[in-house]
């Protein structure tokens, strides 16, 4: 891909003080309750190297008509052995990418799985592995339905000033241009990793999505460099006179619940 030198920041880009207050929240509010319920930590962050999320958006979006990625949130099964992993990972929580396309429906516009038979996981170990459709439901099902997994977390969401009338974010999605414009400003950075945490919007967001999604659990990637540091993209300088601008609204995906969740 052309490495690009826009004068926007990346719509998946959150600003560093509002990602701390964020990640300092899911942490305080959520992490260590789902962590404690589980007996270990909940999510253990995932940091791709760039082959690993180039190959990831390749998969992704290798066909004309896909155009956007729903991220669910799932589970690892409390036996891992089967997915060659070790014992720290049994019952933590993981993400799993699905491609799509976008459709119209009577509704307006709707998301639609490209083809639910493609699913991909980034393996903390062998990178990219596609899994097949049993594997990919029983990880979903096992962070939806069991007791201590989205029930836990939604009951904190209602308790702390979310939409009672909304389970916690069961999924993601993302169109294929703030992916294409995430993998672009890493290769401009000479990022080498992409961290993908779980993370959480807080009780008192002041931009219109946030205000739509106070409380809820949502997806952030930061770029890191070769030493594993968070590379801060405003502080960095950029070729020519041109200079990025920030926007207050930013762009984590489209949650599900409320939109449709492509099940």
């Amino acid at each position: 891909m052309e490495i690009q030198n826009s004068e926007k920041y990346p719509r998946m880009y959150v600003d560093p003080i509002t990602a701390s207050k964020r990640q300092n929240w899911h942490f305080i509010n959520k992490f260590l309750p789902l962590s404690k319920a589980l007996g270990k930590p909940a999510f253990i962050d995932a940091a791709y190297s760039m082959d690993d999320f180039k190959a990831l958006h390749k998969s992704l979006f290798k066909e004309p008509e896909t155009d956007a990625v729903r991220i669910y949130i799932a589970t690892y099964p409390d036996d891992v052995a089967s997915l060659d992993l070790e014992t720290k990972y049994a019952g933590t929580l993981t993400t799993i990418y699905a491609p799509c396309k976008l459709a119209n429906g009577s509704g307006g516009i709707i998301f639609k799985e490209a083809d639910p038979r493609i699913n991909y996981i980034i393996h903390p170990y062998k990178g990219l592995m596609s899994i097949i459709p049993e594997l990919a439901n029983s990880l979903i099902d096992n962070y939806r339905n069991a007791i201590i997994k989205l029930p836990l977390l939604t009951q904190i969401v209602h308790d702390l000033g979310g939409n009672k009338s909304e389970t916690d974010t069961r999924s993601i999605l993302h169109l294929k241009e703030d992916f294409d414009e995430l993998l672009s400003e890493s290769l401009f950075q000479q990022a080498d990793y992409i961290q993908l945490k779980l993370t959480s919007y807080t009780h008192e967001e002041t931009s219109v999505q946030g205000k739509e999604y106070l409380c809820r659990l949502t997806t952030a990637y930061e770029l890191l460099d070769a030493a594993g540091r968070v590379i801060d993209i405003t502080l960095r300088t950029r070729t020519g006179s041109e200079k990025k601008i920030l926007t207050d609204d930013f762009n984590n995906g489209t949650l599900c619940p409320p939109k449709e969740c492509g099940d």
